[in-house]
C-alpha cells in the first residue's frame, strides 16, 4: 500500500510537475474558470498554477480505491470505468471515448 499512499499524497499536494493527475485537474477545471486578470497574474507569476490546483484538489476532490488480487484485475476495472460502462457514466478525467471525443464538464456522453 506504500505506492498507493505516495501516489495519493502526490495528487493531494497538487504539484503539476511529474503528476499527470494534477495537470488534468488544472487543464479541465481551473483554466476554464480563470478571469482575464488571473490569466495576466498567471503570466507574470503573481498567481501560481500549482497553488490553484492544490487548493482545488483539497477543497473539492476525494479519493477512493479498491484492493485487487492482481495488476491485470486492476487494469480491467480501470478500463471498464474509463469507457463509461458503470452506472455513473464516463469519468470527468481519463475517459476513453471512441474517436478521442471530449465532452464538457457537465455534458452527457
Amino acid at each position: 500500500m506504500r505506492g498507493l499512499k505516495d501516489r495519493l499524497d502526490s495528487h493531494w499536494r497538487g504539484g503539476r510537475s511529474g503528476d499527470q493527475f494534477a495537470v488534468y485537474v488544472f487543464d479541465r477545471f481551473i483554466v476554464p474558470t480563470l478571469s482575464d486578470e488571473q490569466r495576466r497574474q498567471f503570466g507574470t507569476r503573481q498567481l501560481q498554477g500549482d497553488v490553484l490546483t492544490r487548493n482545488f484538489i483539497q477543497q473539492y476532490l476525494s479519493y477512493r480505491f479498491a484492493v485487487t488480487q492482481s495488476y491485470k484485475e486492476a487494469m480491467t476495472i480501470e478500463t471498464y470505468l474509463a469507457k463509461g460502462r458503470s452506472s455513473a457514466g464516463f469519468p470527468l478525467l481519463n475517459a476513453k471515448r471512441k474517436n478521442n471525443q471530449v465532452s464538457g464538464i457537465c455534458s452527457k456522453p
